[in-house]
């Protein structure tokens, strides 16, 4: 089984997602080949230079659309891709591989959908976008995600539900740093108004004027420039206030966990967080708003309305004020389930499932 992996990530760091596939990769050596497609910006990457050394199947996108919609075609042929297996999917590689289709007729393809999939507001965007998409089987990467497809009306029988599961092991790896005081860590990610950052923001400013030493660990994903600007329009002040502190992306996340009182997702929307998992794991503290994709099946999970502020204070003031044992024994057991039910290999085992039903319709 040759599967072709599109993956549309262009990080300074390998993250979950990587270290998933990796994983992968190694079932799918067994019986096969695992050939990847990256985005040309990803060629710089130390971790991308690192995965040649072992490998020769590793393509870039040259940035140029017609190009890039033969490359894939070419490397199809090549390889005699079984399967075309696309992670962000975006419209010229669903084109591409709309074509690669018809061209090749035992050849399938599966879009992994890692974020929420929303339907167009117009509605001759929709049809020509599912247009687009027909003919693919999809992979949703949380049970809201799948709803989502299910609603915008994908056929029940091209659709996975397969949990993302992170590798624990890579959450070993840590530096020991220390951050005084009370710290919530919060990350903006692709975007400060979908991460709820202005929920926390004000919340975190009530509370502090109300006398609580606390300070929110902004981690900036991409233009930390951005960030602040929206944060001091939602603050309304010409300065970020020294109660917040912003740090870079690392690979080694755990390390952040560790230093942290507790790790808050005040997303508005999600796919699939993963740092709730990651945190749990970790012995962090977590809180989560209380939207379909967020890990709400975490025993004693503290959670808030979506976007209530309010609540979020009271949230915060209670973990602040929780006993040590009793933190301790909440940690033992959240521990434990997100080990049992959210574990890498849990992933892979569901991804390699998908990959033999959807080969078993070849005619060999």
């Amino acid at each position: 089984m040759n599967i072709l992996q599109i993956v549309n990530v262009s990080s300074v760091y390998p993250g979950n997602l990587m270290e998933s596939i990796w994983r992968l990769e190694e079932e799918i050596k067994k019986s096969g080949v695992c050939v990847y497609l990256f985005p040309r910006e990803t060629k710089e990457c130390d971790w991308i230079k690192d995965m040649q050394k072992n490998s020769e199947r590793i393509y870039f996108k040259s940035g140029s659309k017609l190009k890039d919609f033969r490359m894939i075609y070419k490397i199809c042929v090549i390889h005699d891709i079984d399967i075309i297996h696309l992670h962000f999917w975006d419209i010229p590689d669903c084109l591409a591989i709309k074509w690669v289709l018809k061209m090749r007729r035992n050849t399938k393809s599966i879009i992994h959908h890692h974020n929420s999939y929303h339907v167009s507001e117009q509605q001759l965007n929709e049809k020509i976008k599912m247009w687009i998409l027909d003919r693919n089987y999809h992979i949703a990467c949380g049970r809201a995600v799948y709803n989502e497809l299910l609603n915008a009306g994908f056929a029940k029988n091209s659709i996975f539900h397969i949990d993302n599961g992170v590798d624990f092991s890579r959450l070993e790896h840590k530096q020991q740093i220390k951050w005084n005081g009370n710290n919530i860590l919060i990350f903006s990610g692709i975007g400060c108004v979908r991460k709820g950052i202005d929920i926390a923001c004000l919340a975190m400013k009530e509370l502090i004027e109300k006398g609580i030493s606390i300070n929110l660990v902004i981690v900036s994903g991409y233009n930390q420039d951005e960030d602040e600007e929206y944060i001091r329009k939602i603050l309304q002040t010409d300065d970020i206030p020294d109660w917040i502190r912003f740090m870079p992306p690392r690979n080694d996340i755990a390390t952040y966990y560790d230093a942290a009182t507790a790790f808050l997702s005040a997303s508005r929307s999600e796919g699939f967080c993963l740092a709730v998992l990651e945190a749990t794991y970790c012995g962090c503290q977590t809180i989560q708003s209380r939207i379909p994709q967020h890990r709400l099946d975490i025993p004693e999970c503290k959670t808030f309305e979506s976007e209530n502020v309010g609540e979020l204070k009271k949230v915060i003031l209670e973990l602040l004020h929780e006993d040590k044992d009793e933190a301790e024994r909440i940690h033992k057991l959240q521990r434990e389930y997100v080990i049992r039910h959210y574990g890498v290999e849990h992933w892979v085992h569901g991804i390699m499932g998908v990959y033999r039903e959807i080969s078993g319709e070849r005619k060999k």
